[in-house]
């Protein structure tokens, strides 16, 4: 009965993570998050110097709201380049 049990858990685990990962995968494609990264990005690029603050400032929200900043992070690197853009972000 415990032998039963242990792989009727498996199991579940097991399609719990292909479920997860296949919702991920379709919010990825039906979410348009690639526009909204692009608009925020020209926006702050056209700030000039205060730009990079403000990339900071939505990176620190978005962190405190638990939102992946890998977006973020690659936008910052491509607007800004690789150093300025590492500092916005380590920052």
């Amino acid at each position: 009965m415990v032998k039963n049990t242990k792989s009727v858990a498996r199991y579940v685990q097991w399609v719990s993570a292909i479920l997860i990962v296949a919702a991920l995968v379709v919010i990825m494609r039906v979410v348009p998050v690639d526009r909204g990264v692009e608009a925020v990005g020209a926006w702050a690029k056209s700030l000039g110097m205060a730009g990079p603050l403000v990339i900071g400032a939505i990176y620190i929200v978005a962190a405190l709201l638990f939102v992946p900043g890998s977006a973020l992070t690659l936008a910052s690197g491509a607007l800004f380049g690789p150093i300025k853009g590492t500092v916005t972000v380590s920052l």
